[in-house]
């Protein structure tokens, strides 16, 4: 419920279910369909959960588009995360700052 008001995607492990080698997705997958719908899902402001191999950080980012982003997912971001909130910026907007 708090992940809908933040309007962020679910995306759990519980949701993959393997049938006979083959996969059937319910909220994720792998590959390029992963991708094309992360990609869309950042274009609607919703935000994605990106996470590296399990024998490197074994963490997961919450990833949205700045320039959509909402007092409530920014919110959902520190109560739910680290706390920690990072901006890419350009040189040029770095020297303005």
């Amino acid at each position: 419920e708090r992940a809908q008001k933040a309007n962020t995607r679910n995306m759990t492990t519980s949701d993959h279910k393997a049938t006979n080698g083959t996969a059937e997705h319910a909220s994720w997958c792998f590959g390029r369909e992963s991708v094309v719908s992360a990609i869309e899902a950042v274009k609607k402001g919703e935000a994605i959960v990106v996470v590296d191999d399990e024998d490197r950080e074994n963490e997961g980012d919450l990833i949205l588009a700045a320039q959509l982003a909402t007092k409530d997912n920014i919110a959902f971001m520190i109560k739910h995360t680290s706390g920690v909130i990072c901006v890419s910026l350009g040189s040029e907007r770095l020297e303005e700052l």
